[in-house]
């Protein structure tokens, strides 16, 4: 298990695999390119992310979600 900031490089490989109980599984298998660079310039890390964002307590959530009605 990979723990910390990985970052990725042009070329590098992501094996991505699911399973379960049932009688299937999935896998895929990504490749970089050479873009990534700049793509990662762009983005918003998910660090930051969960320090901008904004709790909210479970009515709110039910409630925008269309769990609950008046």
């Amino acid at each position: 298990m990979l723990r910390g900031s990985v970052l990725l490089r042009p070329g590098d490989m992501i094996l991505f695999a699911s399973f379960g109980s049932g009688a299937g599984s999935d896998a895929f298998c990504l490749v970089v390119e050479d873009g990534i660079e700049a793509k990662r310039k762009k983005i918003i890390s998910i660090r930051e992310m969960i320090a901008n964002s904004r709790k909210i307590d479970y009515g709110t959530y039910a409630k925008f979600r269309g769990v609950l009605h008046r």
